[in-house]
């Protein structure tokens, strides 16, 4: 929801994490906030690298789909 430097990746593709785990942590106004996984899940692609800029909206991580599940 705001501008800000990824200055942390905690999630790698195929890894299983639980509702609540870091995934990534964004510099913004001189604070680190760390974004955390919605729900339980696994990492299908991690969109973002360290060091990138990022902005509001920006895909950062993306689920597998869990099968039988509504897309």
């Amino acid at each position: 929801p705001f501008n800000g430097k990824l200055v942390a990746v905690h999630a790698a593709l195929g890894q299983a994490v639980q509702r609540g785990a870091a995934l990534l942590v964004i510099e913004s106004m001189k604070l680190e906030h760390t974004l955390t996984a919605p729900r339980d899940g696994v990492i299908e692609s991690v969109d973002v690298s360290v060091g990138q800029q990022l902005a509001p909206g920006q895909r950062l991580v993306t689920f597998a789909v869990e099968a039988g599940a509504a897309a």
